[in-house]
C-alpha cells in the first residue's frame, strides 16, 4: 500500500476499507488453513466447512485489490528527466606548520570539503500545504574547516600527546528526513546550514617501568548547532544540535604484549 501511494502520488483510496478487510482477512485466515490437508485426507464434513471459508476469504482480498487499482487510477507518475546526480567544483587545503622544538610541532589548517548529491526516490512529492516539494536531486553540502593543533613527544619519546581545536561551517547540510506529512519514504535534502566547534586530543604512553605495556586515551568535545533551516519539515529546526554528534566522548585502553 505504501509503495502504491508513493508512486501514484495519491492518498490510498478507501483507507478504512483496507483496514477492515485486513482485519477480516486475518480473522478468516484462522479457519482456512486446513485446506492444505485436502490432498492428505480429511473428513468430508470438515472439508466442506474449510472449502466455504477458503472461498469467503477471497472477498476481502478482492476488495483490497480493488482499492489498490482505484488508487492507481488517475495517479501521477511525473518524469523529472533526471536519471543521475552530478557534481563538479574545486576545493582547497592550506596548511602551515612550525617546529618549535624537535619534540613539538604546531600547525594550522584551512580546508574545504564536500559530499556529492544523489537522487531521491520520492522526488516530486508535495506536502499537504503545498509549501514543500521533495527534490528529485539534492546537491552537495560544502564544508569550510579552520583547525589548529599540536603534536608533542615527551618523556624521551615514551609519551605522545596530540590535539586540535577546530571550527567547521557547513552550507546546505545533506539531511535524511522522514516526514509522513510530505512523503511515506525517507528522502534527503540540503536542509540546513550548521556550525561545529570542538576539541580533540589523544595521548599514548609506554611506561618505562613496565616494558610491553601501552596505555592510550582519547577525548572529544563537540558543540554543534543548526544555524539555519532550509526546509519546512519539522524534522529540521534552527538551534537544534546535529544528530549523531555527541557532545562528549572519551576512551581509555591498555595493551600489554
Amino acid at each position: 500500500a505504501e509503495v502504491i501511494t508513493v508512486f501514484s502520488r495519491k492518498k490510498l483510496f478507501g483507507y478504512k476499507t483496507v483496514l477492515y478487510t485486513a482485519v477480516a482477512t486475518g480473522i478468516i485466515s484462522f479457519f482456512v488453513w486446513a485446506h492444505h490437508q485436502f490432498i492428505a485426507g480429511i473428513d468430508t464434513r470438515m472439508a466442506n466447512i474449510f472449502t466455504v471459508t477458503t472461498l469467503i476469504i477471497s472477498i476481502p482480498i478482492a476488495e483490497m485489490l480493488f482499492v489498490y487499482i482505484a488508487t492507481l487510477y488517475g495517479g501521477e507518475n511525473p518524469r523529472s528527466g533526471i536519471d543521475k546526480a552530478t557534481a563538479d567544483g574545486t576545493i582547497f587545503k592550506v596548511t602551515a606548520s612550525y617546529t618549535h622544538t624537535e619534540d613539538m610541532l604546531l600547525y594550522a589548517t584551512v580546508s574545504e570539503g564536500f559530499r556529492a548529491g544523489f537522487l531521491n526516490r520520492p522526488g516530486g512529492y508535495t506536502s499537504k500545504d503545498g509549501l514543500y516539494t521533495v527534490p528529485y536531486q539534492f546537491g552537495t553540502d560544502d564544508l569550510t574547516n579552520f583547525e589548529a593543533g599540536w603534536k608533542v613527544d615527551m618523556m624521551d619519546g615514551r609519551m605522545r600527546f596530540n590535539g586540535s581545536v577546530f571550527m567547521a561551517q557547513i552550507d546546505g547540510l545533506q539531511t535524511t528526513i522522514f516526514d509522513p506529512s510530505i512523503a511515506n519514504l525517507f528522502f534527503s535534502d540540503n536542509a540546513a546550514d550548521a556550525e561545529v566547534t570542538g576539541l580533540e586530543a589523544d595521548v599514548i604512553w609506554a611506561p618505562k617501568s613496565v616494558e610491553g605495556l601501552t596505555i592510550s586515551a582519547g577525548l572529544s568535545i563537540l558543540d554543534t548547532e543548526i544555524t539555519k533551516a532550509l526546509t519546512t519539515s519539522k524534522d529540521v529546526v534552527a538551534g537544534d544540535s546535529l544528530a549523531f554528534a555527541p557532545e562528549r566522548q572519551a576512551n581509555v585502553q591498555a595493551r600489554y604484549e
